[in-house]
C-alpha cells in the first residue's frame, strides 16, 4: 500500500517546493540535488537556515507532528526526490523498524544543523568569524576530502546565498572571503568552496561555538 502513497517528483533550479505557513503534505527525500531551507523572519526577512542534498528530508515537521511548515523549501539545482505522503509517515512511526530508526536519526541530525545555524545567526561575533564558522559547518557535513588534503564543499554556493545565511550583506562577506582567501585559509574553485586550512579556521571561529 505503501507504494501508492510514494512517488518521485522532481523540481528545477528556484521552484518553490513548499512555502513556510503551508499545511503539511508529508515530506520529501531527496535523492539528486540541493535545496534551500529559508525562513521568513517577523521584520519580513528571508534567511537560509540549512542547505539539503541527497539523503536529507525536507518537511521533517512531518514526523514531528507539526500542521504546517515552519520553513520554505526552494529548489537550489535542479532536484529529484521521493515524496512520502502524511499517510506513510504515519505508519512508518506506527510501526517500529529500522527504517523508523534512521528516519529519527535524520531528524535529529538535521535539527542539530539549524540549531547550530540559529547560533551562527544569532553569536554577536563579526562576520569575518561568523563566515568561518558557516564554513567550517559546511565543510563538516557537504565536504570531500581531496588527494591533496584539502576539503570541498560539493554545492555551489554564491557570495549572495552566504550572506543570506549569515544574515549579512553581499558587499560585507566578499570582503571578508576575499580576506580569507588572501590568508590562505579558503579558495573557490569553479563555484566551489575549497577549505585550504581547516585548522586556521577552526581557530578564527573558536569564538562562535
Amino acid at each position: 500500500m505503501r507504494g501508492d502513497f510514494i512517488r518521485s517528483v522532481s523540481f528545477i533550479p528556484r521552484q518553490i517546493i513548499f512555502e513556510q505557513g503551508e499545511i503539511h503534505e508529508g515530506c520529501y527525500l531527496i535523492c539528486d540535488g540541493w535545496v534551500l531551507l529559508r525562513v521568513r523572519t517577523a521584520t519580513g526577512r528571508l534567511l537560509v537556515v540549512d542547505i539539503a542534498g541527497p539523503g536529507k528530508l525536507i518537511g521533517i515537521g512531518s514526523l514531528l507532528k507539526q500542521s504546517r511548515h515552519e520553513v520554505s523549501a526552494q529548489a537550489l539545482t535542479e532536484v529529484r526526490a521521493r515524496h512520502l505522503t502524511r499517510t506513510v509517515v504515519e505508519q512508518i512511526l506506527q510501526e517500529p523498524s529500522v527504517l523508523t530508526s534512521r528516519l529519527l536519526q535524520v531528524v535529529a541530525r538535521q535539527v542539530k544543523w539549524i540549531r547550530r545555524q540559529s547560533q551562527i545567526l544569532a553569536h554577536r561575533a563579526s562576520v569575518r568569524e561568523r563566515l568561518a564558522a558557516l564554513l567550517l559547518e559546511l565543510c563538516h557535513r557537504y565536504g570531500t576530502k581531496l588527494e591533496s588534503g584539502v576539503t570541498r564543499i560539493e554545492p555551489r554556493l554564491s557570495v549572495t546565498l552566504l550572506a543570506e545565511m549569515l544574515d549579512s550583506n553581499r558587499g560585507t562577506v566578499s570582503e571578508e572571503l576575499s580576506e580569507l582567501r588572501q590568508r590562505g585559509l579558503v579558495t573557490c574553485v569553479q563555484g566551489q568552496f575549497v577549505i585550504l586550512d581547516e585548522t586556521r579556521l577552526q581557530k578564527l571561529a573558536e569564538n562562535v561555538f
